[in-house]
This record gives C-alpha cells, sequence and structure tokens, in this order.
C-alpha cells in the first residue's frame, strides 16, 4: 500500500500543535521572517521552514530522507497551496481555521492551560505555557525577542515529539514566498484528496 503524500505535511501539524472553517476572519501575520527548525520523534527526523513575507503569504517546508513538502498559504485568496516535490504533486484547497492560526504565535497563551514561567532558551527569552493536543499534554515556549515558537514538545503513546528553533532569517527575501505549479506536476483537488482512500496515492 503507497503511503499518503501529504504524512510528513501532517506531522507538521501536530508538531506545531496547530489547534473548519473559513478564515477569512483571521488576519496574516505581519511579521517577516524565515525560521528554520529540527522535527524530531521517534519515527521521523526533519527539517521545518516556517515563514511570512508580512504581506499576506506564509509558507511551511518539511524535509525529510523520503518526503519533500511545501506549503504557501495565501490570506487575501484563503488558497493554501501544498507541494510534494518528491512525487511531483500540488494540492489546492481552501484555507481553513487551523491554517489560518498555524502563523499565529499568540495562539499558544490564548489556549494554554496554564503558563510555566521564563526561561532562556538559545539565547531567547522565552515564555512557556503548557498545552493539551489530542489528550496529551505537552509544552511550548516562544521567544519574547523574536515572537516565534523556540521549542515545544509533547509525548504521545508513539513517543516525544519536540521542534527547535535553529535559525532565524528576518529580512528573507521576496523570491522566498513566490510560488507557481510546475507544468508537469499533477493538481488535486481538494474534493478529490477527501476522497482517496487513507495510504492511497
Amino acid at each position: 500500500m503507497k503511503k499518503s503524500w501529504i504524512s510528513t505535511s501532517a506531522l507538521a501539524v501536530i508538531a506545531l500543535n496547530v489547534m473548519a472553517s473559513a478564515v477569512n476572519a483571521f488576519d496574516h501575520p505581519k511579521e517577516t521572517y524565515i525560521a528554520t527548525y529540527n522535527v524530531s520523534s521517534p519515527k521521523v527526523n526533519a527539517e521545518m521552514i516556517l515563514g511570512s513575507d508580512g504581506k499576506g503569504i506564509a509558507l511551511m517546508k518539511m524535509n525529510d530522507s523520503n518526503t519533500k513538502v511545501r506549503e504557501f498559504s495565501d490570506y487575501a485568496a484563503n488558497i493554501k497551496t501544498t507541494f510534494d516535490d518528491s512525487r511531483k504533486l500540488a494540492l489546492k484547497a481552501k484555507m481553513t481555521e487551523k491554517d489560518g492560526e498555524a502563523y499565529d504565535m499568540d495562539r499558544f497563551k490564548r489556549n494554554a492551560i496554564k503558563e510555566i514561567g521564563d526561561k532562556i532558551i538559545d539565547g531567547h527569552p522565552c515564555k512557556g505555557y503548557i498545552y493539551q493536543y489530542n489528550g496529551y499534554t505537552g509544552e511550548v515556549w516562544v521567544g519574547e525577542d523574536c515572537k516565534l515558537l523556540v521549542y515545544s514538545e509533547v509525548v504521545t503513546k508513539d513517543g516525544k515529539t519536540s521542534v527547535t528553533l535553529k535559525k532565524i532569517d528576518q529580512k528573507p527575501t521576496a523570491e522566498e514566498f513566490k510560488y507557481e505549479i510546475p507544468s508537469d506536476y499533477k493538481v488535486i483537488s481538494e474534493k478529490e484528496n477527501v476522497q482517496k482512500p487513507t495510504g492511497e496515492q
């Protein structure tokens, strides 16, 4: 049975604790940055990149040994385009509330069970929060200086998944946020993706 082509993208959602409806009520991130993270779990060790151009385009990239996934969220058009470059696939779908919140670091404070104090992590002064995800309890640390996720971890029945900030570029070029679907990619609609049985390409 073929693995799902969005499995790595799904890992990113779990790793970030992205807490479905249209996201028209959500404003785009105002910060401009490219942040690189390491995502570690018992099954996957991957690089994750999050970014915002501050003008309504946000991006997420996940790279592991098997899969390369890119995801661009266009807040003005209310469209998320996900690329699986290893398989030359592209999925276009309407953004959801989860997509809109994915780049909103204030959500950790809003949805926290409690605050757990202050700590310096890799030079970043951070605020810590306890949260719940699908019945599991984890912690997240957000930088007071960079206003980004610096570290998070959650322990499930499969073990610990952690997300660690490695570097930040606060002056990325506009080229980082440009994207188009190559002519040799297969485009999958949102409806087609929902109808695919789990595990099928």
